[in-house]
């Protein structure tokens, strides 16, 4: 086994809730993939043939903040605040309640979890070379 199907292996059994400070954070899940989105936090949305990231300190505080709040936070207190447009708000508040000591923590998750994402992307490619000429319709 190498070390792709390891991580892919162990990120698909190791799927519990982790305890960093007083924060239970859920498993990271396909809807969290989509919030990540939603909320802009490259630190999970990147491929992994994109440029390194650049983030200046405040950007990736607060993307450490949105995850942290959006894998603990009630699952209709997520929705509202993303369908009301109070994310910012809502991240600003918890963030009060995350002391440095529990940085250390976030970052190895977030770390943890960017290698299982890593380990089990996929990238489809057509065995059929194709070009606008040969689209249909276009016979």
């Amino acid at each position: 086994m190498n070390d792709r199907e390891l991580q892919l292996a162990t990120g698909m059994i190791d799927s519990g809730e982790r305890r960093i400070g007083n924060l239970k954070l859920r498993p990271y899940t396909m809807g969290s993939m989509q919030l990540a989105y939603v909320l802009k936090l490259t630190m999970f949305t990147r491929g992994k043939d994109d440029p390194p990231l650049d983030l200046d300190d405040l950007e990736e505080q607060r993307q450490i903040m949105a995850f942290a709040w959006m894998q603990s936070a009630d699952e209709d207190d997520i929705a509202d605040a993303v369908r009301d447009d109070t994310v910012d708000r809502c991240v600003l508040k918890f963030s009060l309640n995350v002391t440095f000591d529990m940085l250390p923590g976030l970052m190895a998750e977030i770390n943890r979890i960017n290698a299982m994402l890593a380990a089990s992307s996929v990238r489809v490619e057509s065995k059929y070379p194709s070009s606008n000429d040969d689209a249909p319709g276009k016979s």
